[in-house]
């Protein structure tokens, strides 16, 4: 399933599978080193968008998340994430 999630870039998609509940998030979220992350903004186009499409992604029902930056999330990806979120401002 593709998944809208501009702000970094205004066409950004993620993708879904929820069968394994995956996650591929591209660079709407990184993690550098080995915390979740916004895309910086001087490479972010919409700054408020791309924390709404974060927001978006918690929702979803995730095991595993893969990210364009770091290492996976294999098996505590919800729980990691919704903490990141509460750090979004």
């Amino acid at each position: 399933m593709v998944v809208a999630t501009p702000g970094h870039t205004p066409g950004h998609c993620s993708f879904y599978q929820p069968e394994q509940r995956l996650l591929f998030a591209g660079d709407a979220i990184g993690r550098i080193p080995f915390n979740m992350s916004i895309p910086g903004k001087f490479v972010t186009t919409d700054i408020e968008e791309a924390k709404r499409s974060i927001r978006k992604l918690a929702e979803m029902d995730i095991n595993t998340l893969c990210m364009g930056h770091g290492d996976p999330y294999i098996g505590t990806a919800a729980p990691a994430l919704h903490q990141f979120i509460k750090t979004l401002k």
